[in-house]
């Protein structure tokens, strides 16, 4: 609940403020809504959305509040605020699969890229030399005793990777696509409205 005095701007409820009652310093901080308008001539905010519009002093008294002299968000600074939450949002998507980071992304693909290696050696009835994989080799023993099994879990990992990404990319894709096109407020806030892919 936001509260605000009549030429003022929408804030949290005062919590530290200490007002004059009687010649009497009382503090506010567990005032009703009712106390805190009869004795401070604060009120709670109705009627007003801050993600849509923005408050531009006073206000009228209305029936259980102060409604704030407001004006509407433009729809270009809405749809960039809506985009940027969608690629947040995909962001912790990912990282509810993979650890996050410039770095570990770049290992990531390094195991994935000797992983392949190995597998187009050994279809052509080579024999991989563990020093040519020393990412996937440092493995050998915590993640599979030896590195052929090494090979095996990177692989599955990576394929079960690919189509969680491409699952979170094609959501990502749509949603800002629906920003693009909504054409009022409403429609805007309600793209961002994903179900994302969890892990089990």
């Amino acid at each position: 609940m936001q509260y605000m005095t009549i030429d003022g701007l929408p804030g949290p409820r005062p919590g530290r403020a200490a007002l004059l009652q009687g010649g009497a310093v009382v503090g506010c901080a567990h005032w009703t809504d009712q106390q805190l308008a009869e004795l401070a001539g604060v009120w709670p905010v109705v009627g007003y959305d801050p993600s849509t519009h923005t408050a531009t002093g006073g206000g009228e008294l209305v029936e259980g509040g102060i409604a704030p002299n407001a004006e509407p968000i433009p729809l270009d600074s809405l749809r960039a605020r809506a985009v940027a939450a969608i690629d947040a949002a995909a962001e912790q998507a990912r990282l509810a699969w993979i650890t996050g980071g410039a770095g570990q992304a770049l290992v990531y693909q390094r195991k994935s890229d000797e992983a392949r290696r190995y597998a187009s050696v050994v279809a052509a009835e080579g024999t991989p030399e563990p020093s040519d994989y020393p990412v996937l080799a440092a493995e050998v023993g915590i993640t599979a005793p030896d590195l052929a099994g090494v090979v095996a879990v990177v692989q599955g990992l990576d394929a079960a990777w690919a189509q969680v990404a491409a699952a979170i990319e094609a959501l990502r894709l749509g949603a800002k696509a629906a920003v693009a096109a909504a054409s009022d407020a409403a429609a805007i806030q309600a793209a961002p409205a994903i179900t994302w892919p969890v892990p089990e």
